[in-house]
């Protein structure tokens, strides 16, 4: 299943990302390529809904991967889902071994965030998070290598770092009472003044893993479950 050949990608990178010289960076450098990209589309796709809750019910159906390349080529962006499809099918054809992989933004042991994992960057075996489609976003592929927990990150006004529990990693964000959208909920995990923002496993995952769970996000309920199977 391609998404979008090895020219459609430069073009993206080139003309809409703004990036240059990609051939010679892919050659000596992709991990400082990979971040560039990561900042580039973080600052120039939006995370929007309008798209989706704009739609009459008529129009109403999972992101098609015809939909998101449109999307994104345009600027228009979209949900996680859309965000996190595109980037990996972007990565991919530019020959970075990247997976899915299923996240738990809502502590309620439901797995139906998904992002990307970047692997053997460095060296056979390394592992790098990468997350587009949040609505706090992170600039740079995050590398899973520590021990039990990440140096903390900052980004703006955001600090956030990583730990290893079990067979699962968590976000932490520190808590900034300032920042509009940190709304504290009686069930949020918050430790040290740190609130645990999510988990994901390192279990790589097939798109259709992802396809059910989403489609919530949009249709309307009467209409979801005529949309998974429709949906390619």
């Amino acid at each position: 299943m391609a998404l979008l050949t090895r020219t459609e990608a430069i073009w993206f990178l080139e003309e809409v990302l703004k990036i240059e010289n990609i051939e010679q960076k892919l050659t000596h450098d992709k991990a400082s390529l990979l971040n560039e990209i990561i900042n580039h589309y973080q600052q120039k796709i939006p995370h929007q809904t309008i798209t989706v809750i704009s739609r009459p019910d008529e129009e109403q159906r999972l992101s098609t991967l015809h939909d998101i390349k449109t999307q994104m080529f345009s600027t228009q962006g979209g949900l996680c889902y859309d965000h996190t499809v595109f980037m990996k099918y972007l990565l991919e054809v530019l020959d970075f071994d990247v997976c899915f992989n299923a996240c738990d933004i809502k502590m309620n042991g439901i797995h139906d965030h998904l992002s990307v994992l970047v692997k053997n960057l460095h060296k056979p075996g390394d592992q790098y998070y990468v997350d587009v489609g949040t609505a706090d976003p992170i600039f740079q592929a995050i590398p899973l290598d520590f021990d039990e927990e990440s140096p903390v990150y900052k980004c703006g006004f955001q600090f956030y770092k990583f730990i290893k529990e079990n067979d699962e990693i968590s976000w932490w964000q520190k808590v900034n009472m300032s920042y509009s959208s940190m709304q504290i909920i009686d069930k949020d995990i918050i430790v040290d003044g740190w609130r645990k923002y999510m988990t994901f496993t390192l279990e790589p995952k097939d798109i259709d893993y992802f396809k059910e769970p989403m489609i919530k996000h949009y249709v309307t309920q009467t209409l979801q479950s005529q949309v998974v199977q429709s949906s390619t």
